[in-house]
């Protein structure tokens, strides 16, 4: 039901996404050497990834912060399985995906209806909308 999806929609990025950079900072800033974190997920997530990354790479040098869209299940799975050290979602972790990941969220998204002024519909309800995104209501 893509309505419950969006009106629950928050983004959520694994836990200690910046506890993870932080961390990886300090123990790389003295050794001289570069470290490489990757952050994959929602397209929703990257642009604040991305500002996220850009200040603390300001502030620390000796790492790099690859920040990648993908989607959501992208981000999951990469965290899962180990191809990313941070994922971001923006949509609720099943619980079958809260596996091995610990979830902190960042944000929630805003979502507008819009509605073309020809249009006869008016004074939607929730439940309205929620019907028409299912697929109940198709007129």
């Amino acid at each position: 039901m893509r309505c419950k999806k969006y009106e629950k929609n928050h983004i959520i990025i694994i836990i200690i996404a910046i506890a993870v950079i932080t961390l990886a900072g300090m123990l790389f800033a003295g050794s001289g050497s570069a470290s490489t974190i990757d952050v994959v997920g929602s397209i929703s997530v990257q642009p604040v990834a991305e500002k996220l990354a850009e200040t603390y790479k300001s502030k620390n040098a000796n790492v790099k912060i690859n920040v990648q869209g993908g989607g959501s299940s992208v981000g999951i799975r990469s965290a899962q399985d180990g191809t990313a050290e941070i994922g971001t979602s923006s949509k609720d972790l099943k619980n079958d995906d809260k596996k091995d990941l610990t979830e902190v969220t960042l944000g929630q998204d805003g979502i507008v209806i819009a509605v073309n002024n020809e249009n006869s519909g008016t004074d939607l309800s929730k439940e309205q909308l929620k019907d028409v995104f299912s697929g109940k209501i198709t007129n």
